[in-house]
């Protein structure tokens, strides 16, 4: 007969509860929020990124890659829809 072996997983540490005072923080959890919001129109979309870059919460190359994420996940969602419509 074999044993099997256990193996411990870690626990995860709990974060700080002081990172949600954070204002970056939240701001940046606002920003994916408005994002990913399939309610929320483009234009507040891109104007929502473009606000956390000049407030510098995010960079510059990510603002393009959220930008670039943001119509790619339109597509992806448009695509989903006529599947479903099918």
């Amino acid at each position: 007969m074999t044993s099997a072996k256990v193996t411990r997983i870690p626990t995860a540490k709990k974060p700080n509860e002081n990172y949600v005072d954070d204002p970056k923080i939240v701001k940046i959890a606002m920003l994916s929020l408005i994002l990913t919001d399939k309610n929320t129109d483009y234009e507040i979309k891109r104007l929502s990124i473009m606000a956390a870059l000049r407030m510098k919460y995010i960079t510059e190359e990510e603002a393009n890659q959220l930008l670039l994420y943001r119509v790619e996940l339109e597509e992806y969602r448009k695509h989903e829809d006529e599947d479903l419509s099918s």
